[in-house]
């Protein structure tokens, strides 16, 4: 009810509405992305647009001058670490392929040096390719991956990698500055029928924990050294993960765990492998989780030389940190204080945690960088994130809950258009993808001040198996594709109708990934509740997406597929949208990227062919060098251009 009224009182407030926004200012290559301090805390490295996508980019704090080492044309760089104070590495994808290229840069930019190949067609990649494992931050020049050879001679013979062959992995340690790489250990037993994965490094770069998979059960391994003999710690089903490596204490004899056996939500506590016990809980939220997905460090804050946990991020409806010291719990009380209404992140600091470079956002604002300099008290901005964006003329993001028809309380986020003049709105039901895990949060979502832009309100529902919510809420979702999982999404729609916020008559649903195959199953399994959809990479046909092909699933993944999705043949087909399309009543738009490594190409081609069989008002787009989402600028302005036209013609 509270949350209810407020509702209503933000909406009746707005003020006029605002004026229409270009695409591009919400999509494309308009944001700067993932700055970092260096170690000696004199430089910023980030990630900025430089033509069709991303570069890396430098600001001297000294000179104030900005230089853009590394641009490479047609390849996007994703994400980048620090090695020491004049070396950076970087990884870039071509296509939405996947398999990033992983390089390293001197600051000037004149001695770029591949250690990782990118693999550039879908199906054939090569034997210098790899997965990036751990950038192996206490050794200034050695990166950890997983990959295929320790020949470091990319000249050699041919070294085609088609994707049908078997190759046996390994880890290795390469040198960023000579390509040399040397073998850490297997990273398998050589068993086919098991698979390794969920690696775990200590201060020192040894392997020192993995889960290990064997059909429907999994392992927690533990060993002394790389060389040492996995000893299991810990044994569960491969889909319900009792306890997660978090990382290892400043002396590498503990483990730090997230501990699922005695809270459902997890909790923070050491493991203890010379006795085979836990701690007692240092941290456990009140509600939410420990966040798992900050890199570098899963939701853990170290010292800068890794001796000390400083604290521990966690999200309920937005992210919080709780921090172990007193002097760090108070700057961040200061620090928000300095930013009322804003999330505000230390996302790095110099090593003699002086300087840090501090992220702000809110649902409304993007955000900025400022560099707080703790021995002259002074905080200055280094950049804003979008300078397009105007908080003033964005659409508040409100978190909101309801109760499902089973009796299970789901949680979302309700954003309605800056200057809305009340009464039922045009309304787009947006549910995330994964589904296991990912969920939406409280933050600025382009998609959602877009739309919003637009005149449209806009729910995101975080549907049984999101994260963020325990284990039993993540694992209610399991086997629930176009069951539960949509209903929720079903009574989300009509939570926003019986209050008043959505038209009946003007609900579309929108979805990428997973969110994708929800809209495919809302507009043929509830036709009556949509006037339109769109379809953003999704999965049509749970046969073609949980079928073997090309030997390539590991058993992990063919576990999960099991497990969490359905493997009896007739649940399966039953719960594909692309066997009921003759029930779709509404227009569909479509989009697919051909490189896409996670939902092939193959799901679209299968649907178009039933479109077509029943003659259903649809428009398309497959991108040719996209994958799993659109990444380069114009592939996505063109993309979120024809979704405005498509909302303003069916909505």
């Amino acid at each position: 009810m509270k949350c209810a009224l407020l509702l209503a009182l933000a909406w009746a407030s707005s003020a006029a509405a605002v004026p229409l926004l270009p695409v591009e200012t919400f999509f494309g290559t308009k944001f700067v992305r993932s700055a970092a301090l260096s170690p000696d805390g004199t430089k910023i490295a980030f990630l900025a647009p430089s033509g069709d996508t991303y570069g890396l980019a430098l600001l001297d704090l000294v000179t104030h001058k900005v230089t853009i080492p590394v641009h490479i044309e047609g390849e996007s760089i994703q994400s980048f670490a620090w090695k020491g104070n004049d070396h950076i590495v970087f990884t870039g994808e071509i296509g939405g392929i996947e398999v990033p290229q992983i390089a390293c840069t001197d600051l000037a930019g004149t001695k770029v040096f591949s250690l990782i190949e990118p693999q550039k067609t879908k199906l054939k990649g090569s034997i210098y390719s790899g997965q990036l494992l751990s950038m192996n931050r206490e050794d200034p020049t050695h990166i950890i991956v997983e990959g295929f050879t320790t020949d470091s001679n990319y000249a050699n013979a041919d070294h085609t990698l088609q994707q049908q062959d078997v190759a046996a992995p390994l880890i290795l340690k390469i040198d960023i500055l000579t390509g040399r790489r040397t073998e850490l250990c297997p990273a398998s037993d050589g068993d086919l029928s098991n698979a390794y994965d969920d690696f775990g490094f200590d201060h020192q770069g040894q392997v020192r924990t993995a889960v290990r998979y064997h059909g429907d059960d999994a392992e927690l391994l533990y060993r002394e050294n790389s060389q040492g003999l996995w000893k299991p710690i810990r044994k569960f089903k491969a889909q319900s993960i009792t306890m997660k490596v978090l990382g290892f204490t400043g002396d590498n004899r503990g483990v730090y765990v997230d501990d699922y056996e005695n809270a459902d939500a997890g909790s923070l506590r050491i493991y203890d492998p010379d006795t085979n016990t836990l701690s007692p809980a240092l941290f456990t939220p009140e509600e939410g989780e420990i966040g798992v997905n900050y890199p570098p460090d899963p939701g853990l804050i170290y010292s800068p030389d890794r001796k000390r946990l400083m604290g521990v991020r966690y999200t309920t409806d937005r992210l919080h940190v709780k921090w172990f010291e007193p002097k760090y719990a108070l700057l961040q009380a200061r620090l928000e204080k300095s930013f009322p209404g804003h999330m505000v992140n230390i996302s790095s600091m110099s090593d003699d945690e002086n300087r840090f470079l501090l992220r702000t956002a809110s649902d409304r604002d993007p955000g900025a960088y400022y560099l707080y300099d703790q021995a002259k008290g002074s905080l200055g901005l280094v950049t804003t994130v979008a300078p397009g964006i105007d908080p003033a003329k964005m659409a508040p993001m409100t978190p909101i809950s309801f109760t499902a028809r089973d009796g299970l309380l789901i949680h979302g986020y309700l954003t309605l258009p800056a200057g809305a003049a009340g009464g039922p709105l045009p309304f787009v039901l947006h549910p995330h993808g994964g589904p296991f895990g990912p969920r939406d949060n409280w933050g600025f979502d382009p998609e959602a001040q877009f739309l919003a832009n637009r005149g449209y309100a806009m729910l995101q529902v975080n549907f049984r198996g999101s994260g963020g919510y325990g284990s039993k809420f993540l694992q209610a979702g399991y086997r629930e594709w176009g069951g539960k999982m949509q209903d929720d999404l079903t009574d989300g729609v009509k939570w926003a109708i019986e209050k008043g916020y959505a038209d009946p008559k003007r609900v579309a649903i929108f979805g990428a990934s997973y969110g994708g195959y929800a809209t495919l199953a809302g507009l043929v399994y509830t036709p009556e509740l949509y006037k339109c959809g769109i379809n953003y990479v999704g999965v049509s046909d749970l046969v073609e997406q949980t079928r073997r092909k090309y030997g390539e699933e590991s058993p992990e993944e063919l576990s999960f597929f099991k497990q969490c999705i359905g493997e009896d043949p007739q649940f399966l087909h039953d719960h594909s949208p692309v066997n009921f399309v003759e029930r779709l009543r509404a227009p569909l738009l479509n989009a697919y990227g051909e490189n896409d490594a996670r939902v092939d190409i193959a799901q679209w081609v299968k649907l178009k062919a039933q479109l077509d069989r029943f003659h259903k008002d649809y428009a398309f787009v497959v991108a040719r060098d996209e994958g799993h989402g659109f990444t380069h600028a114009a592939d996505a302005k063109s993309w979120y251009s024809q979704v405005e036209e498509f909302l303003k013609k069916n909505l």
